[in-house]
């Protein structure tokens, strides 16, 4: 029957319909079964488990005293420790102990649940792994009570005064972990927040993909100057196209983000120009409210790729490769599924990116062996993105 319903745990599905819908096409067309596409699809860090355990109650030990010698006190003296066991581990020693008799772990299973039943033990399944991978760091904050402080003489010491002169200098806040690099201690900090000279908080940052080894965090957690300090490039001017590179444009521009599905073979040796192409037909794409998906080989061609694409479109473009860290690979997933990226660059396994109206896919020299997947689950990522414009409605530009 229907068991009664305990909480709610997502107001959306974490992936979107379409994605859903590929990734089964996938595991159905290549013969890897539903699992292991759909796994490909999930985002890092989304995996929690639970695993179910059995531990003794006083009941329990009450009836262990009245030895029985049937299956019941077997399983009881395993718990005998008071400590919460895996059940799957008590259906291994039940197993081992009474050979093929108890190999079936459903009988042991039922007998647990009529011995929660009774009393006798409590039954539990407790999750392993973190409900939340978001990155969030302590953020301080000057007061006005601490301008005032600063600017009026108050009695303060001079790593106190150090702190609030920094922090008066920053005020979108910075992170503790910044502070603490600047010479000013923790320490100085909840003191200063003990007086109400400044607060803390504790906020969800993004880790930077554009750093070299992708765990820098954006804005608050790294102030420093440059790449990698939270300032995002400002899309850049129109480019200018040779007459080949307009043909092109022409030829493929009314489909890029029109609703229609189409596919066409882009020929061009390496450095012939075909980047400015793609960027072209992206911006007429998420000129028509979609976006679009660039996918290349190789990670190693995917910095300055998606550099390209970021000094067109600023910080909407999102970068998805193995060569990210788990963490930052995490963090990129949100962001394209929140609806925050217009462009999303990547390898192979970009193709399930969450996007909400993929509206144009590039596979960059789509010859490339790189795009066939070797471990389960088996696909051809160039296949696979055909078949995404053609679900999706999008122009696939090969």
């Amino acid at each position: 029957g229907l068991k009664p319903l305990i909480d709610l745990l997502d107001t959306t599905p974490l992936l979107p319909a379409d994605v859903v819908r590929l990734a089964l096409w996938v595991g159905e067309y290549y013969a890897s079964g539903p699992g292991p596409a759909v796994a490909a699809a999930m985002p890092p860090k989304a995996w929690v488990v639970s695993e179910r355990h059995a531990q003794i109650t006083a009941a329990g030990r009450t009836a262990l005293s009245e030895p029985r010698g049937d299956a019941r006190s077997q399983v009881l003296a395993l718990l005998v420790d008071g400590v919460a066991h895996p059940v799957a581990r008590l259906a291994r020693t039940v197993a081992a102990g009474q050979g093929t008799q108890a190999k079936k772990q459903g009988g042991l299973y039922a007998r647990l649940t009529a011995m929660a039943r009774d009393g006798l033990i409590t039954l539990s399944q407790p999750l392993k792994g973190s409900a939340s991978a978001f990155r969030s760091v302590v953020v301080a904050r000057t007061t006005v009570h601490g301008l005032e402080m600063l600017e009026g003489g108050a009695t303060l010491g001079a790593r106190q005064v150090d702190a609030l002169r920094v922090l008066a200098g920053s005020p979108s806040g910075l992170a503790l972990t910044a502070l603490v690099r600047q010479g000013i201690s923790r320490d100085t900090v909840r003191r200063l927040a003990a007086r109400g000279a400044v607060t803390t908080t504790r906020e969800v940052v993004e880790r930077d993909p554009w750093s070299t080894s992708g765990q820098t965090l954006t804005h608050l957690a790294d102030n420093t100057p440059g790449r990698g300090d939270g300032t995002d490039p400002e899309p850049g001017p129109g480019l200018v196209l040779t007459p080949e590179q307009q043909r092109a444009v022409d030829s493929l521009g009314p489909d890029a983000g029109s609703g229609r599905f189409s596919v066409a073979l882009l020929h061009g040796v390496t450095g012939s120009g075909k980047t400015e192409i793609y960027l072209t037909l992206a911006r007429d794409t998420v000129a028509r409210d979609r976006q679009a998906l660039i996918l290349v080989p190789e990670i190693a061609l995917t910095p300055a790729v998606a550099t390209r694409f970021r000094r067109a479109f600023g910080d909407r473009v999102a970068v998805q490769h193995s060569g990210l860290s788990e963490g930052a690979r995490h963090d990129q997933w949100h962001r394209i599924r929140r609806g925050d990226v217009d462009v999303v660059v990547g390898t192979r396994s970009a193709v399930f990116a969450p996007l909400p109206s993929v509206g144009l896919i590039v596979v960059d020299e789509e010859h490339d062996a790189s795009y066939k997947q070797e471990e389960t689950p088996r696909y051809h990522g160039r296949d696979v993105a055909v078949m995404r414009a053609k679900q999706a409605g999008a122009l696939a530009v090969l």
